[in-house]
């Protein structure tokens, strides 16, 4: 599931199933209303070699960099994306 943010878009979320930090991430972005695509590494090869185990992470598909990645608390992620909008 996404939603709708204008501010901060084009952003990937690489999880897996049975990932309590995955989901607990989840949580957060969806509570500060982040736009994304959620991927499993799980289901592609490239990226199970890339990230493995060292999820979740979230990927700027349009500057190819990683945003976060790990525990993602809601101070944090409030932080991080409003530098992100303070750069557009």
């Amino acid at each position: 599931m996404t939603k709708a943010n204008p501010n901060v878009s084009n952003l990937i979320f690489y999880t897996r199933a049975g990932c309590s930090l995955c989901d607990q991430a989840k949580v957060v972005l969806d509570q500060q209303g982040v736009s994304y695509t959620a991927v499993s590494v799980a289901e592609d090869a490239t990226l199970e070699a890339k990230y493995g185990w060292d999820i979740p992470v979230l990927f700027d598909a349009n500057t190819q960099k990683v945003v976060i990645k790990g525990v993602f608390g809601a101070a944090r992620v409030r932080l991080i994306l409003a530098q992100r909008v303070a750069e557009l």
